[in-house]
């Protein structure tokens, strides 16, 4: 019998809307510190495919398993205890600090932003200096700029302490400094355990940080393996277009856009 005690395993995922079909039988498995790197162009399914892990959409499969556990039978709270979720983007409707934005990933733990304990306070500390925002922590959340909120966010998904971390497009309004920044926090965090799944329209970072990779197109599987042997120029031009190859610059692979 297969051991399921450390996977993600998702059969057959499909979701329509209004009759449309938007996903038509996506199939993965995950191991426990696998990085899954989502692909695909604009359109192509992958924040459909998100919100339906998170169960913010209602699809249809053949079995959806966290760690041998039926994700149909699970309730919020335990679901939050078992992923942390980052959206694109996030506008709070109240008046929150940098500090409480963040304490708030402790929530599923105690039950609100009240009573924490000395070490939730050090958690949130350490979750924003991971991410470089500790010198706005008392800053009005609603005054920050777009990539500090979306760093706030990061650092709320990380001091949730979920064994799986789910992100949408992260990095999107991050500068390339800080998109680094993020990237190599993750595969720092799959190192040591945590299953990730980040969806990115930057194919490098996928390529450089992701051990795996799953490709959508028209809401189908397109390609999913390791990225070190998946990413390739016949994937890139059936997602993308042609002219895009791979080299390498200082012994590092990368992926670019050739003109001739």
């Amino acid at each position: 019998m297969q051991n399921t005690l450390d996977k993600i395993i998702v059969e057959n995922l499909s979701f329509s809307y209004e009759k449309k079909e938007i996903l038509h039988k996506i199939s993965f498995e995950l191991k426990q510190g696998d990085l899954l790197g989502l692909m695909g162009s604009n359109g192509s399914g992958k924040t459909t495919l998100i919100k339906s892990l998170m169960g913010f959409l209602k699809a249809n499969y053949s079995r959806y398993l966290i760690f041998d556990k039926e994700f149909k039978k699970l309730n919020i709270s335990q679901i939050s205890k078992l992923i942390s979720y980052v959206p694109q983007a996030s506008n709070l409707p109240f008046n929150y600090t940098l500090f409480e934005v963040v304490l708030m990933g402790k929530s599923p733990h105690f039950g609100g932003v009240f009573g924490c304990s000395k070490d939730d306070i050090n958690a949130v500390n350490q979750a924003m200096e991971l991410v470089g925002i500790s010198q706005f922590k008392d800053r009005n959340f609603s005054h920050l700029s777009g990539g500090q909120k979306q760093l706030g966010l990061i650092a709320r998904a990380i001091v949730q302490d979920c064994p799986i971390m789910i992100l949408d497009e992260p990095t999107s309004a991050l500068d390339f400094h800080n998109q680094i920044l993020i990237w190599k926090v993750m595969h720092s965090l799959s190192k040591n355990g945590k299953t990730i799944i980040i969806c990115s329209h930057e194919p490098n970072h996928i390529f450089w940080f992701a051990s795996k990779v799953l490709a959508i197109k028209d809401g189908k599987t397109l390609a999913f393996g390791k990225s070190s042997q998946t990413i390739n120029e016949i994937l890139l031009e059936n997602i993308y277009g042609s002219n895009y190859k791979i080299g390498s610059l200082a012994n590092q692979k990368i992926i670019y856009y050739s003109i001739n």
